[in-house]
């Protein structure tokens, strides 16, 4: 009976291509293996102590080479401004449209010329029986938060029912999820920054980031400082974002506040940013100059919505389960 030879064919799997991101690794590993076998002969370590040596190596590059998440607030004030190529506004650097020239709501528009004193009246009680309500408990940041959210819902509300802005799709979003691909340090590696703001005041689809006003986590009277770089970060993945879509308008503006300084900081279509500041509660003007410069971003948004623009999307067209908004940016 004749033998019968059946040769199986094996599928050959390509090897997959080595990414910039992996090159740097294996340079950061080859480097670190060297300086180990460098310890072992020149100092009187033993067996196990490099073997430990080397197996967390493996741990640490194995560890960072997946996660590669970066949270914004680890970011310095340099490479923010790096990352989306910012820079502060100067005389010297000065151009039409970088400064914060937003000019606040002109109340006179207004059909009823007594709504909006008499709003000012209620909102001026309605904050003084919060910060009745709080005064003695410990300043933290959702100390703030819960002074702050009854001011912006009450703006909001108002701006709704008297027509300066049209009831949907303008809203608050409460810790929406930002996110930016860049890359950080010498080796360039790939990094994904994310962060969520407290407030973002956005309008139409979140995917497209279709937002114009970010305020950052609210900080307390000994943290505000470090809300720049965030708000800044945050308003970057905004910034970039838009330009990367081909935004016509890629101005955006956020707010770090303790509830008492209201820094208002304003990114221009050519990348610089400026900011400027008032103070809650030592004058009625100051007052009324916040509610009504939160006016006119609001109105701005509507008035760039796709319900006044007539631009609709795919997605506004198929109904969708609410979800918590995510803003991302790939450019670097």
């Amino acid at each position: 009976m004749p033998l019968k030879f059946s040769l199986r064919k094996t599928k050959v799997v390509p090897k997959k291509k080595a990414t910039s991101d992996d090159l740097a690794w294996i340079q950061v590993k080859n480097g670190a293996e060297a300086a180990i076998r460098w310890l072992s002969r020149a100092t009187n370590l033993g067996r196990s102590e490099v073997d430990e040596m080397k197996t967390e190596l493996n741990d640490i590059t194995t560890r960072a080479r997946r996660d590669n998440n970066l949270p914004t607030k680890d970011l310095t004030s340099q490479e923010v401004e790096s990352i989306f190529r910012l820079t502060q506004v100067t005389q010297k650097n000065l151009k039409a449209g970088d400064s914060w020239d937003i000019p606040p709501f002109d109340t006179a528009a207004l059909n009823n010329q007594d709504v909006f004193p008499e709003f000012m009246r209620y909102l001026s009680r309605a904050m003084r029986y919060q910060h009745n309500c709080q005064a003695g408990s410990r300043e933290t940041e959702a100390w703030v938060r819960a002074w702050l959210s009854p001011l912006f819902s009450a703006v909001l509300g108002f701006a709704i029912e008297v027509g300066i802005a049209v009831a949907h799709p303008v809203r608050w979003s409460y810790e929406a999820s930002f996110s930016h691909i860049t890359r950080l340090g010498r080796m360039k590696l790939k990094h994904r920054l994310n962060g969520r703001p407290d407030y973002t005041l956005w309008y139409g689809e979140h995917e497209d980031l279709e937002t114009n006003l970010v305020i950052v986590e609210t900080k307390t009277s000994d943290e505000i400082g470090k809300g720049q770089k965030q708000v800044l970060a945050y308003m970057g993945v905004v910034h970039s974002g838009r330009k990367e879509r081909g935004k016509k308008d890629t101005t955006v503006y956020g707010i770090v506040t303790d509830s008492r300084q209201f820094h208002f900081y304003k990114i221009s279509k050519n990348s610089k940013w400026s900011v400027r500041t008032f103070h809650w509660g030592l004058e009625d003007s100051q007052d009324e100059e916040i509610v009504r410069i939160l006016l006119q971003i609001i109105h701005s948004a509507s008035t760039q919505s796709p319900m006044t623009t007539g631009r609709t999307s795919k997605a506004s067209t198929r109904r969708r389960a609410v979800k918590r908004p995510r803003y991302s940016s790939s450019a670097s």
